[in-house]
């Protein structure tokens, strides 16, 4: 009876000790993939915003071939043009007629007015709050321009970033909000140059 006792003791210790061993490697697994979850999220949101970068790209390039195919206008182009969607501040005015197909014939500004307001409705649909400057300094010959598309990315950190030094100021309440605080929305910029010739 001496051994059996011991053996269904020794039984319930073994069962006892296999339990937390389960438990254990459970709590390994699950910070395992709580760790593997975070890095799919920050790869999945770097695709995006490498996305939207190859997108301004794109949009970058639309605008520079159409100002290079528009000498009569972009020869002699404003200081600054302001995009925001179909509209623009200190460009050609808006042209709301078509300017494409061969029956259709615009002039110079007609044809740049056309080109900002389509262009400008595509960087308001692909890029989030999505706007463009186009900034061409006088006193070039031939004209050259500096295109800036500008639009809000989300960050995302697998830790988020605090400050480490100590205040000595108070802080005001944009000053207080982290930049690179995960889930964030900053600015992000692209720009190119192009040269009317």
């Amino acid at each position: 009876m001496g051994n059996h006792k011991g053996g269904a003791m020794s039984s319930n210790l073994e069962r006892g000790f296999s339990m937390l061993e389960v438990l254990v490697s459970m709590l390994v697994i699950m910070i395992g993939a709580l760790g593997i979850a975070g890095m799919q999220l920050l790869a999945i949101t770097s695709t995006e915003n490498a996305r939207y970068q190859n997108v301004a790209t794109m949009l970058g390039a639309t605008l520079t071939a159409n100002m290079q195919a528009n000498v009569a206008y972009w020869g002699t182009p404003p200081l600054l043009i302001n995009v925001t969607g179909a509209t623009n501040t200190g460009g050609p005015a808006a042209f709301a007629g078509q300017c494409t197909g061969l029956t259709i014939s615009c002039n110079a500004t007609q044809m740049a007015g056309y080109d900002l307001r389509e262009w400008g409705k595509e960087v308001a649909r692909l890029l989030p709050s999505g706007t463009a400057a186009i900034s061409c300094p006088t006193g070039n010959n031939p004209a050259i321009c500096q295109v800036v598309l500008s639009w809000k990315e989300r960050n995302v950190s697998l830790q988020d970033v605090t400050e480490t030094e100590p205040e000595t100021e108070p802080e005001t309440e944009t000053e207080s909000e982290n930049t690179l605080q995960s889930g964030k929305r900053v600015d992000n910029t692209y720009q190119t140059l192009v040269s009317i010739l």
